[in-house]
């Protein structure tokens, strides 16, 4: 293997980490929820919620709960899993709210079968990284598509209707 893409990239003495992209984190909820009409969300008025959660032993979800313990916003977690798809289809049953990388809901939002909520007063993100093995000279195609990942659009550059679903 040439490459690897991976959240929370870490570089070591054996592996190379390139900064990709930082992606950000929305308040992800079913279309009836209550919450889903508001234009943006607070962390605090997260506060008391159910949520949908990552695996405890995920980077991603020790990240979520920092950030949440250090703005005093109380969460109950009602289910966990280790994949995104997962967490996207609890919510769309209404099992409770989630943080998710906007990217990943875009298809559900557009759908109108998810609502995503951005973040008011913070700026989550997920950042994404492209991993390779130190000392190994990669092949004009590997340095080819790290140039075109490099290339793609920002998070900063998405259209601000990712979050809207024309209905909403």
């Amino acid at each position: 293997m040439d490459l690897g893409l991976i959240s929370y990239p870490t570089q070591t003495r054996t592996l190379k980490a390139i900064a990709w992209r930082d992606e950000p984190m929305v308040v992800v909820c079913a279309p009836h929820h209550p919450l889903a009409a508001a234009p943006s969300l607070t962390l605090k008025q997260l506060d008391g919620q159910e949520l949908v959660g990552f695996d405890e032993n995920l980077k991603i979800r020790r990240e979520i709960d920092k950030v949440l313990a250090a703005h005093a916003v109380d969460v109950r977690v009602v289910m966990e899993f280790d994949n995104i798809e997962t967490l996207k289809r609890a919510v769309e049953i209404n099992a409770g709210l989630s943080l998710l990388p906007l990217p990943t809901v875009v298809r559900e939002v557009q759908l109108g079968s998810l609502v995503a909520v951005p973040l008011a007063g913070i700026k989550m993100v997920r950042p994404l990284g492209i991993l390779h093995r130190c000392g190994v000279d990669l092949g004009a195609t590997a340095r080819r598509f790290i140039q075109f990942l490099l290339d793609y659009p920002k998070a900063e550059e998405w259209s601000a209707s990712a979050t809207t679903p024309a209905s909403r």
